[in-house]
């Protein structure tokens, strides 16, 4: 009985903990996707044509990358993080 009991309650734990994961999950690409619409909106209006548009905005996006990139200690360590910062 015991046992059962403890399976069921290991069952509950999990079940909660994924459901408040999938909810920080939501959240965070919901917050990822508003990010980038701003970029987005900045870069339409700092451009005057689509061809500069799209080449400042993979600029921006591919900075984004290496940023994080930077923050979560998967990068090249040759390339100082405040190169990517005045780029």
């Amino acid at each position: 009985m015991f046992q059962c009991s403890e399976s069921v309650t290991n069952s509950i734990k999990n079940r909660e903990l994924r459901n408040t994961l999938m909810v920080e999950l939501q959240h965070k690409v919901s917050n990822l996707f508003a990010d980038v619409g701003d970029v987005e909106r900045q870069t339409a209006r700092a451009t005057g044509d689509i061809p500069s548009f799209l080449s400042a905005l993979e600029n921006r996006i591919a900075s984004f990358v290496k940023v994080n990139r930077h923050l979560t200690g998967d990068v090249d360590e040759s390339e100082p993080i405040q190169s990517i910062l005045d780029h």
